[in-house]
């Protein structure tokens, strides 16, 4: 048993920066216990867990009734603290916009107009709703295994940690050529991560371009992602698979084993290599494959 002798406080937590588990030094086992007398706050209880709050939350008076018996480690740190950096991942959606080519553009109009709405409430109180009519594959979106199998998970039987706080990886595909092949994940930790493929390709967004020639993964490398266990594959490219092979492998090789797909994605420039967890997380809709997605990756920068 590791007993904690006294913590000092860090300075007050403010929007948007978290205090990280990564900042502690403890005991080898990275677990400690208490003297039941002692009534820790409830974050204790939860260590080593990544958990936030205030300097109130973690503030620890020193224990009374120590014995020698006990081993101590004496927590005299001051608290770092990480500024959570948001990048936003996901391409906008509007009115008559292209995703897909043969699939039609989302319709967004009002169902209720702001100034339409103004004779149902009292003066001066006004809303919007809005209707939007779109095929699920618009803008930014995630494929559930239902996309591709009859039998397989649709949106709403996607667990939540498949889709959030995945810790993530960012692989640059080579310029010269379309073909993405596992040489470009090998040697990689890539195990229980979602992994990101930045080709640059989304710079065709909105243009013609974008629909012809695009990069895509091959077989090999959706094999090879499959057995390294990753939870997520992203690409901001027009589509994972090569569209000219009817087969889709790539979709059938991830999606056959529940590993879920982010297609049409933007902005993995601004992306560190590694060290950032990445969220795209879907409505939860019944029978549902594929849904757009406001993906974006949390990066921490240490002050």
């Amino acid at each position: 048993m590791v007993t904690v002798v006294h913590a000092t406080t860090f300075a007050p937590a403010c929007q948007n920066k978290c205090a990280s588990a990564e900042n502690f030094v403890y005991g080898n086992e990275h677990q400690f216990s208490a003297p039941a007398a002692w009534s820790a706050p409830a974050l204790w209880r939860s260590w080593p867990q990544k958990i936030s709050g205030s300097a109130e939350d973690w503030y620890t008076p020193k224990p009374a009734g120590l014995s020698a018996q006990h081993p101590v480690l004496a927590l005299g740190f001051s608290f770092s603290h990480t500024v959570c950096m948001l990048i936003d991942l996901s391409h906008t959606i509007e009115h008559g916009m292209i995703t897909y080519k043969g699939l039609p553009a989302p319709l967004i109009c009002d169902f209720l107009s702001h100034e339409a709405s103004r004779k149902l409430y009292a003066p001066g109180t006004e809303f919007h709703i809005g209707r939007i009519d779109m095929v699920a594959n618009t803008g930014t979106y995630l494929d559930s295994p239902f996309h591709r199998f009859a039998t397989g998970k649709d949106l709403a039987d996607l667990p939540l940690d498949s889709l959030a706080g995945l810790d993530a990886v960012l692989v640059k595909a080579p310029v010269s050529g379309r073909a993405i092949s596992r040489e470009v994940f090998t040697g990689l930790d890539v195990a229980g991560k979602a992994v990101l493929v930045q080709t640059n390709w989304d710079r065709h967004w909105r243009t013609d371009a974008y629909f012809e020639g695009h990069p895509f993964l091959t077989e090999d490398a959706a094999q090879f992602l499959s057995e390294a266990r990753v939870k997520l594959v992203g690409i901001d490219s027009y589509n994972i698979d090569d569209t000219a092979d009817l087969r889709r492998p790539v979709h059938t090789i991830l999606l056959g084993n529940n590993i879920p797909i982010v297609e049409h994605m933007t902005g993995l420039t601004q992306l560190p290599p590694d060290r950032f967890e990445f969220f795209a997380v879907p409505p939860k809709v019944r029978s549902f494959g594929t849904f757009p997605v406001r993906a974006f990756a949390a990066v921490k920068q240490h002050r």
